[in-house]
Formats: structure tokens, sequence, C-alpha cells
């Protein structure tokens, strides 16, 4: 059983969290600009420069949560993964240029 303390802190006293509560209090606002802005993105690009803005999301988290502040750490096909999303992304802006 976990006993309080066991964790440095806890979300509604039964979950234990990575980091403080100030922390994910600040991702959770950047998370919530970063879709304001995707949806924004929307009304003055085309649907492929907007689907590639929101297909970053995922792998930009990745890096943010590893770098920036709770130091996550991924295994190897974790990094496969964000690494086909790069590819992905680079292969969908080189045929939107193609196309202009």
């Amino acid at each position: 059983a976990l006993l309080k303390g066991d964790a440095k802190h806890l979300l509604c006293n039964t979950v234990p969290l990575e980091a403080s509560v100030w922390t994910y209090f600040g991702i959770a606002l950047l998370d919530v600009e970063a879709n304001y802005f995707t949806v924004l993105a929307f009304r003055f690009t085309s649907l492929t420069s907007a689907c590639v803005l929101d297909a970053m999301a995922i792998p930009s988290a990745m890096i943010f949560s590893r770098f920036c502040c709770m130091h996550k750490r991924y295994l190897r096909i974790h990094l496969l993964g964000v690494f086909a999303c790069f590819c992905g992304m680079l292969f969908n802006v080189y045929c939107d240029f193609q196309q202009e």
C-alpha cells in the first residue's frame, strides 16, 4: 500500500506525481495555448500545414518532458516513433512545397 510518506507529491491523496503540482499546472497551461494556436493555424494555413503542426504535438511533448521538466526516460521504440513522426513531417512539408 502507498503511504503518504512514500511519494513526494500526491494527486487527491491517492496518485503519486513525479513532479510538483505547479509543474503540471504549467504544462497544462502550455498545452491549452498550443491547442489554441493549432486551431488558429487552420484559419491561416493550408490543411496540410495545419496537420503537420498537429502531428508534431506528441514528439514535442516527449522532448519537452525529457529535457525541460520531468526528465522522463523513453525506450528505443518510443524514439523510433518520434523519428517516424519527424520523417512524416518532413515528407509532408516537401510535398507541400512541390505543389506550390
